[in-house]
């Protein structure tokens, strides 16, 4: 499984990619043909307030599925995001298993 992790309009330090790439291994064991996880994190201005959102796109054979989330971190964000993945997963190896 690949994983590529994007910061768009700024640096992400060392902490944040770790934890992202933990998330990311973690999707492994609900779906083991998973080719690979594109992760993009970017700020937006929302008013004064700067969102921070993150993106998960996950390559399996014969699809791609994606969850969105926006938070006050990147790190809460990504853990919203990943959930939604989880579960993403979970049902498209249960689509495939049915099959």
């Amino acid at each position: 499984m690949k994983i590529n992790i994007e910061s768009i309009h700024f640096d992400a330090d060392q902490k944040l990619i770790d934890h992202v790439e933990t998330k990311a291994m973690k999707l492994k064991q609900y779906f083991d043909r998973i080719i690979d996880v594109t992760v993009s994190m970017k700020m937006v201005n929302v008013g004064k307030i700067k969102e921070k959102y993150v993106e998960v796109r996950t390559k399996v054979p014969g699809n791609l599925l994606i969850s969105k989330e926006s938070d006050k971190t990147f790190e809460i964000a990504a853990e919203k995001a990943f959930d939604i993945m989880k579960r993403n997963v979970v049902k498209h190896k249960n689509l495939v298993t049915q099959h």
